[in-house]
């Protein structure tokens, strides 16, 4: 009885533990990801979207469904005459064949 009490005290540790690890994965997640968007809108408020830019592609790529983000971001990459990359943000890649 206390060999099975074990086990199962054993694996209920190791499943806190992760869902544990998670929640601190999710909340490093969200304090990067504002972090990135914080610098951003200082350099912005410096008027340096030459600095914004980087932070805000950090930002996407934490958080790629973030269309506040992503918006912002092709706006500044259009206005500093990169239309390229901005329409690379935009348009997500087709897969499939067109029929």
């Amino acid at each position: 009885m206390k060999e099975v009490f074990r086990c199962v005290s054993a694996v209920l540790a190791l499943f806190l533990a992760g869902v544990l690890c998670l929640a601190q994965s999710a909340d490093d997640k969200q304090a990067n990801l504002a972090a990135h968007i914080q610098k951003a809108q200082e350099y912005l408020s410096q008027k340096r979207p030459d600095l914004a830019i980087p932070e805000l592609e950090a930002a996407v790529a934490i958080d790629p469904e973030n269309v506040e983000t992503q918006g912002n971001l092709g706006v500044l990459l259009f206005f500093q005459g990169k239309a390229a990359e901005e329409f690379r943000i935009f348009s997500p890649p087709f897969s499939g064949s067109r029929g």
